[in-house]
């Protein structure tokens, strides 16, 4: 096997298949803790032109409001 080159063969095959899916489970693994380390928290402007707010429905939410004129923070409770 070894003169004709098939035991060559073999080895490629087999250790090139190896590398490749541990390549892969490697950048597959890295994305997962890049994803892991990523920012949790979303910044959002809203301006309030007129009228009422109904903010009742934010089951689970924290909110948290800031401008110029002031702070406001609600922690919802789901019922």
């Amino acid at each position: 096997m070894k003169s004709s080159g098939d035991l060559q063969k073999s080895v490629d095959n087999w250790i090139d298949d190896i590398v490749n899916k541990a390549r892969k489970r490697g950048e597959a693994d890295a994305a997962t803790e890049a994803k892991k380390k990523a920012s949790k928290t979303i910044n959002v402007n809203i301006t309030k032109v007129s009228g009422k707010w109904n903010m009742d429905r934010l089951d689970g939410f924290v909110l948290v409001l800031q401008g110029p004129s002031g702070r406001y923070s609600r922690h919802a409770n789901p019922d």
